[in-house]
């Protein structure tokens, strides 16, 4: 197996004209310049990198500001909706009984014992971060000693 050099050359053998050191030039002095254009080549891939994570981040916060506003809007909606069916009931619940009002009443009174049903229940609508559980001990536990047993 024959020995051939990475480095690029001409068709006459030379180096190619990326790798040719200048006249006067040593060694030394081509290996600072290949150690410059290393570092620049790296210093312009951090940028890209930082460049990147912020459009990264630039892009999640979009998403999650279309979300928010989404939910904004649909809840909005649906209360808007609620109120109109509740008004609706009210109206429906008036006519039965006789007056409009005594069905706004009823509509009153339902959506009271609602209101006392959560107080009392207080369900929770969402984990609250001093409710989690307490760390576990990190250090693991001790492992069982493993003994021979003789037949």
């Amino acid at each position: 197996m024959e020995h051939t050099d990475p480095r690029p050359t001409l068709s006459d053998g030379a180096p190619g004209p990326g790798r040719a050191l200048p006249e006067g030039a040593n060694k030394v002095e081509r290996l600072a310049r290949e150690t410059r254009g290393l570092i620049d080549d790296v210093k312009d891939w951090v940028d890209l990198k930082i460049q990147l994570v912020q459009i990264e981040m630039e892009e999640r916060l979009e998403r999650k500001l279309n979300q928010a506003l989404l939910g904004v809007i649909l809840a909005v909606v649906a209360f808007l909706a609620l109120v109109f069916a509740l008004t609706a009931l009210a109206l429906g619940l008036g006519s039965w009984l006789g007056h409009d009002a005594w069905g706004f009443l009823a509509v009153t009174g339902l959506l009271a014992l609602v209101a006392v049903a959560l107080r009392l229940l207080k369900p929770r609508m969402v984990k609250m971060r001093d409710e989690e559980p307490p760390a576990r001990d990190q250090t693991p536990p001790a492992a069982p000693a493993l003994t021979k047993k003789n037949p």
